[in-house]
């Protein structure tokens, strides 16, 4: 099957997938989120490029072809087995589903009919008649809108959705249904003069005949004759308290709920039009009569550059379902459901550290270098609030009691002479005894050369390579790359040979941007980590306890999987090899800024995956769906690293100016405005030094406006 996702309901991003039906029906009963509305959306529909206002990418002028149709059930009596039973007595190929708010006394459910291609847009409403004329009729008028989409999974503490895959024909195949096609049902919304009937669609709230078609109208009907946004708020929630609290089921708590979200849609064109006209107040400083700047002859003081203003925060598409491929997978499908900690943070640290435990046996070889499956990883979240920290426990405790684990982790990372002598070489010197010369032993050296750094503060340790003569990011780099290590000095005489040195760090957002510049990233240091966005992905306030037997089971597949890890090169199968030459360019090609810098490892990091993937499975080649797991892991991290370092170009005092210019919007700023926004102790050379950076890449550009005395610049994106 082919279909597309939407990580939530704002529709901003939109990912193609391609799965089996069984892998889909697993992702509907395994996805968990603490609200509905993080939930991800599932259309069967392929969408381009047009956004909205809202920069929404889910509407019908931007759907390119469909893929199947949807029916969405809230009628609340035609039971889920009933649907299902429908289904196969019309041998229709489908998978069926409840809703977040089904029960057993009200049923609500969906139903996913693929085609057997693409298909005009035009399409849809031909074969979405089929669909309704087999159910007699009984789907809600939204099934017959091109790009509803709907959201698949549970809440937080919700009962894991039914699931059933019905075998048969594509609906665009059962040309049977044509005689029992029925046509999109209407809503009355009017009385019978055809005039608007404001108290039919109170009732239908208050009856809980229907709460969101009719809320979606009163609020569009209340917007448009000039009721404000409170009072209208206040007429909804007047009406849907209403309803008595014994009637008050799962359904009218959503609906409830997302009030407020309602009439932001509704009243968000005057918002934002509202908006717009708002002044914004930068550097601490509102926009209106100001002091004289540097080009108005104000003496300067000491430069001190500024801390760079924090992006506006995105999120990478979730995890596709390529990534929870094979071993890997079933761990986080084990952990996930109970645990607050991001199946991301869960499925990252899980490669990392059965890259690490399998060793450095094998290896994909790329011209002279060979490439192991030793992994470096950020994960980039809220202090306390990601649970980083959590998603780890529940990794190390899966090698809990092993050698590996009480030999191979160490906490900390300071130097990178400390790092050299955890997996020190043997030192033999050579003594002479009553004139007789003979080797000893003086120093052992570590056996186990393979060695998890587990650093919980990332920003601390980019502040100590800061420091002189510290040799930490040198001798990561050489661990990454997997070459001796080794400090040239007569104080430090350790070395290291043949170190699988991996490593798992964490991080805020705001440290990050605030501590990696360019020099982390144009020596190669920042571009051999794999970043990983996370946040906590649900509430249990009483905890989480996976299933001991399932694990039990994993762990062993596990440590089979390390002990059987076959040795030499691992190379590609021929599929494997045939996509990975499609996806070569476009993991090669350029990038500019900061965000091309941090991702300029691309191909490497992901032959790594691939092979940690192929190990896994006890495999001597690198397999499709291996390829196809590591790209998708990929996909995340570089959207990761976007997310975080978006356009920024690595120069603080630069950096800081746009983000001030994105703010200020058509406007712009004057140079004064500039020079106030960085605490007016910002030399002017240094401005403009900046200014031209951003000017280079086309970030923002200058205007000239005439005035009493001279031309004002007037900078702007």
């Amino acid at each position: 099957m082919i279909f597309s996702t939407f990580p939530d309901r704002h529709g901003v991003a939109v990912y193609k997938q391609t799965a089996t039906a069984v892998e889909l029906a697993e992702m509907i009963r395994s996805t968990v989120r603490a609200k509905k509305e993080q939930l991800p959306l599932v259309k069967l529909a392929l969408f381009g490029g047009k956004r909205t206002e809202k920069r929404c990418l889910r509407h019908d002028a931007n759907v390119i072809g469909i893929l199947g149709v949807e029916g969405d059930y809230d009628g609340g009596e035609v039971s889920f087995q009933d649907a299902v039973e429908i289904a196969r007595g019309a041998e229709l190929q489908a998978i069926l589903y409840t809703s977040p708010s089904y029960t057993t006394d009200r049923p609500r459910w969906r139903i996913l009919c693929p085609t057997s291609w693409e298909l005009p847009p035009g399409e849809r409403d031909r074969l979405m008649a089929r669909l309704a004329g087999l159910y007699n009729g009984i789907f809600a008028a939204e099934s017959w809108t091109l790009s509803q989409a709907y959201f698949v999974g549970r809440t937080n503490g919700g009962s894991a959705p039914l699931v059933e895959i019905v075998d048969g024909a594509p609906i665009d195949q059962q040309d049977w249904l044509d005689d029992e096609a029925v046509g999109r049902p209407a809503y009355k919304a009017t009385n019978g003069g055809g005039e608007f009937d404001e108290q039919t669609l109170i009732e239908a709230i208050i009856s809980g005949e229907n709460y969101h078609r009719s809320s979606l109208s009163l609020l569009g009907h209340w917007a448009s004759t000039g009721i404000g946004m409170l009072e209208a708020k206040d007429r909804l929630v007047r009406a849907f308290e209403c309803v008595m609290p014994p009637d008050r089921d799962a359904r009218w708590h959503d609906r409830y709920g997302e009030i407020d979200e309602l009439i932001e849609y509704v009243y968000g064109k005057e918002a934002d039009k509202r908006d717009e006209r708002i002044e914004f107040t930068i550097g601490g400083n509102v926009r209106g009569p100001r002091a004289p700047g540097p080009e108005e002859g104000v003496g300067e003081t000491e430069t001190k550059e500024p801390a760079p203003q924090q992006p506006v925060e995105e999120w990478p598409e979730p995890l596709g379902l390529a990534a929870y491929y094979g071993l890997a997978g079933e761990v986080v499908m084990a952990i996930e459901p109970h645990t607050e900690s991001d199946s991301a943070a869960i499925l990252f640290q899980f490669l990392v550290a059965a890259g690490n435990a399998l060793g450095r046996r094998a290896y994909y070889f790329v011209e002279d270098t060979r490439h192991h499956a030793n992994l470096f990883v950020v994960l980039v979240g809220k202090t306390a609030k990601a649970r980083k920290g959590t998603s780890w426990g529940r990794v190390s405790r899966l090698f809990e009691g092993t050698d590996w684990a009480i030999h191979c982790i160490t906490r900390g990372l300071s130097t990178g002479e400390g790092l050299i002598h955890r997996v020190r070489d043997q030192v033999i010197e050579r003594k002479r005894d009553k004139n007789v010369a003979h080797d000893v032993v003086v120093d052992p050296g570590v056996d186990d050369k393979r060695l998890l750094a587990f650093g919980e503060e990332f920003a601390r340790m980019l502040r100590v390579m800061q420091r002189q003569d510290n040799t930490l990011s040198q001798i990561l780099r050489e661990a990454w790359d997997g070459t001796r290590l080794e400090v040239a000095t007569k104080r430090s005489p350790e070395r290291a040979t043949g170190a699988h040195v991996s490593v798992i760090t964490h991080v805020t957002r705001e440290d990050l941007y605030q501590e990696m510049d360019m020099t982390s990233t144009a020596n190669g240091f920042g571009n051999r980590f794999l970043y990983c966005c996370t946040r906590r992905s649900k509430l249990l306030p009483l905890g989480g306890k996976p299933d001991q037997r399932i694990l039990a089971e994993l762990i062993r597949r596990l440590f089979a999987a390390i002990d059987r890890c076959p040795s030499g090169e691992i190379p590609f199968e021929l599929a494997a090899e045939e996509l990975w030459r499609k996806y070569y360019e476009e993991l090669t090609a350029d990038r500019l800024g900061m965000y091309g810098a941090i991702t300029a490892r691309a191909e490497a990091q992901v032959v790594r995956l691939a092979l940690i993937y192929a190990l896994l499975d006890n495999v001597q080649f690198i397999g499709l769906a291996h390829l196809e797991a590591a790209m998708e892991v990929w996909r995340y991290a570089d959207e990761s690293a976007r997310a975080v370092f978006g356009d920024r170009i690595g120069d603080r005092v630069a950096d800081t100016i746009l983000t001030a210019l994105r703010r200020a919007g058509p406007d712009g700023m004057t140079r004064t405005e500039i020079y106030e926004l960085l605490g007016r102790h910002c030399r002017a050379e240094r401005i403009e030094v900046a200014l031209q950076k951003l000017a280079s890449r086309n970030l923002a550009h200058c205007a000239k406006m005439a005035s009493k005395t001279r031309p004002v610049e007037i900078w702007s994106v």
